[in-house]
This record gives C-alpha cells, sequence and structure tokens, in this order.
C-alpha cells in the first residue's frame, strides 16, 4: 500500500526472507516430520518417510511435476504455492505486490518491480542467513524501534538436526529451478550488506 495516495506518510516497512534453496530443503523434511504427517492425513510408506532430497529430485523428478505419490506431490505443491514468481507464496510475489503486473506480467517483470518496491518502500530487509548483521543494521537504521537491543546473541530454535547432507548435484538443480528467486534474495542480500557497511563508516 503506498500510503502518500491517501494524504498519509509511508510507515517504515521491514522484512526478513530466507535463502530459497534453504527453504526448499527445509519444507522438503518439514513435510517428512510425523506431527504434519498426521495432521494432514497422509498415507505414505517408510519409504517415501525416509527419502531423501536428492533421491526425489534425481529418481522421481520432483522440480518438473511428474511425481503422483503423496510426499512427492508435496513438494510440488510447495513450489508452486510458495517458491515459483507465478504463485502468491514465493518471496518475489510477495514483494511485487497486487498492481495487475505482478499476476499477468512476465517473471522478468515481476522480479523487477519487487526490487523497485524494496528499495522505494522498505528500510531494511534482514535475511535468516545472518540475523546478527539484521539485526545490527536495524538498530541502525530504525533506532525508535530496535535502539535497545543490547547485543547480537542470536538463539536458534527449531533446528532439524536430523536433515541429511544435500549433494552438490541437488544445489545444482535447485539453483536452477529458484534462479528468479536467487536473485531476488542477493539483491537483498546485497543491500543488507551495503546499510552494514554504511553504518560502519558514517
Amino acid at each position: 500500500i503506498d500510503f502518500t495516495n491517501y494524504n498519509h506518510q509511508n510507515p517504515k516497512y521491514i522484512s526478513i526472507i530466507r535463502d530459497p534453496i534453504q527453504r526448499y530443503i527445509s519444507w522438503y523434511y518439514y513435510i517428512r516430520n510425523p506431527i504434519y504427517i498426521v495432521q494432514n492425513q497422509f498415507r505414505v510408506t517408510v519409504r517415501q518417510l525416509k527419502m531423501t532430497i536428492d533421491h526425489c529430485i534425481f529418481k522421481y523428478d520432483c522440480l518438473n511435476g511428474r511425481s503422483t505419490g503423496p510426499m512427492e506431490r508435496s513438494i510440488i505443491d510447495f513450489d508452486q504455492h510458495h517458491l515459483q514468481p507465478n504463485f502468491p507464496g514465493s518471496q518475489i510475489s510477495y514483494f511485487c505486490g497486487y498492481i495487475p503486473d505482478c499476476f499477468a506480467g512476465s517473471l522478468a517483470r515481476r522480479l523487477s518491480i519487487a526490487k523497485e518496491n524494496v528499495d522505494r518502500y522498505y528500510s531494511v530487509i534482514g535475511i535468516t542467513e545472518d540475523m546478527n548483521t539484521t539485526l545490527e543494521v536495524l538498530k541502525g537504521f530504525i533506532p525508535r524501534f530496535f535502539g535497545a537491543l543490547s547485543s547480537n546473541r542470536t538463539v536458534e530454535t527449531n533446528v532439524n538436526t536430523f536433515k541429511p547432507q544435500v549433494s552438490s548435484s541437488a544445489y545444482k538443480e535447485l539453483s536452477k529451478h529458484l534462479r528468479l528467486e536467487l536473485e531476488f534474495y542477493e539483491f537483498c542480500k546485497k543491500k543488507l550488506y551495503s546499510q552494514k557497511n554504511f553504518l560502519k563508516y558514517s
């Protein structure tokens, strides 16, 4: 929302985003949590439950939507609703907004609008991979709300310690699949570190 259209000053927008590949991997193993399976009433085999993301990508072609099983389909559904720029749940789609081009425009156009909105409206966009820098920049740029933070100590919660290692081949496939999401993430990350350097030398 552009509040200036209603004769009001825009607020200071902030947000925090996550590396798209890590987000994808995290979701893949999250849906294999027994609690999630019970809540969604999935009927799955032990083989499906223990299937690694490498196996899903290279044997069942999960990234291209050719799988039919519930666990393989889940990663496709997440892909469609959270990671692709033409679906509302992607980070690009979130920052693009609700103008017509964000629904009917090309993917490149949506990415461009998302970047423009970040530069125009957002004071700070942090990244979950570096919360210390995120907090440091929030303190420096929005001291009214974050200036009282006393330390940069972060606490990790909900960490899945049982995630298998992901192969470099799987990372490569995910990188190709999430190319635009990664471009947007790197754009926001670069802006965050530029703000950190500004605070350091100002």
